[in-house]
């Protein structure tokens, strides 16, 4: 009799230590589930981010486009540049400003063509002469014989 008694305290003794084991694995489970719940949340919000993004910048083999429903500024603390390998365009579809802080220099190795209704230099408003355009000098009436040579215009 003896003999079971100490049996039954041994197996009450271990079903309450196993008891108390399974409650500290459950304990030591709840940071763990709080952790992957935050880190689950911070994926969908990731996602979420991404997605927006994807509408934004589309990636089409080796192309890139930025699309904006609305405006689209492009601002940096120092330079900007842009280079196409062959052409670059830039369109509006009502204006197009250009404008420089101090000096704005346009260039083109095979020349520069400006067209448009009306172009005005300096915001000028009185016409420029032509070479063959006829003038007045003093009283006698003339003609432009000269002009420059890398100014030209209908």
């Amino acid at each position: 009799m003896r003999f079971a008694g100490w049996l039954g305290v041994v197996l009450v003794g271990a079903v309450l230590l196993l008891a108390r084991v399974e409650g500290a694995d459950e304990r030591r489970m709840a940071p763990v589930g709080d952790e992957m719940k935050a880190l689950n949340q911070r994926i969908a919000a990731l996602e979420a981010r991404l997605k927006a993004l994807e509408t934004v910048v589309q990636v089409s083999g080796p192309n890139v486009k930025l699309v904006s429903g609305a405006g689209m500024t492009i601002q940096a603390g120092s330079n900007v540049a842009i280079q196409g390998g062959a052409a670059v365009n830039i369109q509006g579809a009502s204006n197009v400003a250009i404008q420089g802080g101090a000096a704005v220099n346009i260039q083109g190795a095979g020349g520069v063509d400006i067209r448009g209704a009306l172009i005005r230099l300096n915001n000028g408003s009185r016409p420029l002469a032509r070479l063959g355009d006829s003038v007045v000098a003093g009283d006698r009436p003339g003609q432009i014989t000269t002009g420059s040579t890398t100014v030209l215009g209908q």
